[in-house]
Formats: structure tokens, C-alpha cells, sequence
């Protein structure tokens, strides 16, 4: 009963937050002539998009690569397909359930190797520790370079936060921790030894040997997504006025959507692009479009990878 009612619950949230997600993205493209909108479309850079989605890859390719330094460190085997496997399945189901692709990306692991989902949990806990190290990086370069634009472009949403709007966050927060509770007294018997993992995730990182090829992996993400929104200031006539301040921002306001929990960030994400991008002078048809194909860009990555992967692994199952 309490499975049925948790998993009632489960996909209660997992589609309040898709109606969030599409409900911003149709507002985000309410207004929009949708002839204009096209036509910015039609007239993107295509080799700026190519370029954009190699990165992209390349950012996949090195997180696996990253992970599975970790798991090494950590004394677990696994092969580099296994972790590029995970990595993309996890980035895939975020795009159909909010927030689910780290928990899931570990059950897909622990289905082709024998890492105790606790360990795998905290190898990644350990792994985000350092991409919001990352993240705080990239906001304070941008607060140096851009201090004033981003105080004036965060300032009039903070301003919208009523009591209505905040009643409705502590509703949430409620519901969510609610939610942990019970799961809590569901799984308290099994803490102690997920905990122990949890902690052995963190220790290999700690004790990964290579730690100059982690580091190297980390910023190498993390240039990767930078350069991808650079680059995108060239895709149309009308954003190349930009500078790499100016990309800072764009990604920095791109970021703070992604936060939100909803799928993949769609809405949120489009919605903060598109207001640094108005606020920097491009119009409101080239802003959309400009958010809209660098998010799909990124998105669509994991489903065009998902079929080479699969044919690879049972290439490489065929001849073990």
C-alpha cells in the first residue's frame, strides 16, 4: 500500500513539474510572431550548430571519462562504454522526469556492473560537489564582469516574489519533505549501510590517482559549455554584437533556470536566456530563437546517442 501510494505520489510531482515546464515554455512563447520566429530559425548558422553539438559530446565524453576515474578510485571496475552508457540514459531521463537522471544513471551502472547503487550515489554526490564549485565560478566571473547587468536583471524577478508566490514555495518544500519522511521510514533499516557509501563516493574522489586528468575533465567540461554559448552568439547575424561578458551572462542566467525542476529546464532555461538576451539589445524574436535551438541543441544529444550506444555495447557483448 505504501509503494502504491509513494509511487502515486512519485508521479504526481514528476508531472506538476512537466505542466510547469510546458505551461512557462508556452508563456515564453506567447506573443511571438511565428513567421519571425521561423525565419530566425531557418537562418541559424549551421556550422555554429555542428560545432555546438561536437562540444556537447565531447562534455558527455569527458564526464564519463571523469566518473569513471572515480569508480576506479573507488575499486569498482567499469569500462568507459558502460559509464558513457549511464551518463547519457541519465541526461536522457532527465529530459522525461525532472531530476531523476543522477538516481537513475547509477541503477543503469549497477544493471551492467556490480557497483552498489550507495557507492555509485556517492561518487556522483562527490562529482556535483565539483560542478557547483564550477557553477559559483562562472557567477562570480560573471558578478566581476557584468556586476551591474545581472543585479538589474535578477532584481525585478526577486521583486515578483509576493506572498502568494511564496506561500506556494513553502507548499512545495512541505510536500517534498513530507515525501522524504516517509520514504525515511520505509528505507531507515538500510541507512546505515547507504551512508557507508555515500561515504566510500566521496573518499574516491578524495583518492583518485590521476587527479590532475579529474581536474582536467572538470574544467574541460566546463569550457565546453561556456564555448557552446559563445559560439552560439555567431549562429545569428543578430547576436554578434555580443561580447564573451556578454556570453558569461547568457550563461550564467541559462544556469538558474536549469536549477528549477522541471524537465531538462524547458521554460525556465528559455525564459532567464531570453531576458539577458533582450536586456543586451536582441529582439525578442532572436532571443527565443536564439534559446530555444541552443537548448534542443543540448537536449537532443542523448536521443541521437542513444542508438549508437546500444549498437556498440552489443558489439563489444559479442565478442567477450
Amino acid at each position: 500500500m505504501f509503494q502504491k501510494t509513494t509511487s502515486l505520489k512519485k508521479k504526481g510531482i514528476t508531472i506538476l513539474f512537466l505542466l510547469v515546464g510546458v505551461f512557462l515554455f508556452i508563456h515564453f512563447l506567447s506573443g511571438v510572431n511565428s513567421e519571425e520566429l521561423l525565419n530566425y530559425i531557418a537562418h541559424v548558422n549551421i556550422k555554429v550548430l555542428i560545432v555546438a553539438v561536437v562540444l556537447g559530446v565531447v562534455a558527455y565524453i569527458s564526464r564519463a571519462v571523469r566518473w569513471t576515474l572515480v569508480l576506479k578510485s573507488a575499486g569498482y571496475k567499469v569500462s568507459f562504454l558502460d559509464s558513457l552508457t549511464a551518463v547519457n540514459w541519465g541526461y536522457l531521463y532527465n529530459v522525461l522526469i525532472p531530476r531523476s537522471g543522477e538516481a537513475l544513471r547509477v541503477v543503469d551502472l549497477n544493471r551492467s556492473t556490480d557497483i552498489p547503487l550507495s557507492a555509485g550515489f556517492g561518487t556522483i554526490l562527490a562529482e556535483r560537489l565539483f560542478d557547483l564549485i564550477c557553477m559559483c565560478l562562472v557567477l562570480c566571473i560573471t558578478l566581476v564582469l557584468k556586476w551591474g547587468d545581472l543585479l538589474l536583471l535578477l532584481t525585478p524577478l526577486i521583486q515578483r516574489f509576493d506572498m502568494q508566490t511564496v506561500l506556494m514555495s513553502a507548499l512545495i518544500v512541505i510536500g517534498f519533505v513530507g515525501l522524504g519522511i516517509l520514504v525515511f521510514k520505509k528505507i531507515k533499516g538500510r541507512m546505515t549501510e547507504f551512508i557507508r557509501g555515500l561515504r566510500e563516493g566521496f573518499m574516491a574522489v578524495i583518492k583518485v590517482k590521476q587527479k590532475g586528468l579529474f581536474l582536467f575533465h572538470t574544467v574541460l567540461i566546463w569550457a565546453c559549455y561556456y564555448i557552446i554559448t559563445y559560439l552560439f552568439v555567431f549562429a545569428f547575424e543578430e547576436t554578434q554584437h555580443l561580447t564573451m561578458g556578454d556570453a558569461s551572462l547568457v550563461m550564467s542566467m541559462g544556469m538558474l533556470g536549469l536549477l528549477a525542476p522541471t524537465n531538462a529546464g524547458i521554460g525556465t532555461y528559455h525564459y532567464m536566456v531570453k531576458i539577458a538576451l533582450v536586456y543586451l539589445v536582441v529582439p525578442d524574436g532572436m532571443a527565443i530563437a536564439f534559446a530555444t535551438i541552443l537548448h534542443m541543441s543540448q537536449t537532443l544529444i542523448p536521443f541521437v546517442l542513444v542508438v549508437p550506444l546500444m549498437v556498440w555495447n552489443k558489439l563489444i557483448a559479442k565478442t567477450v
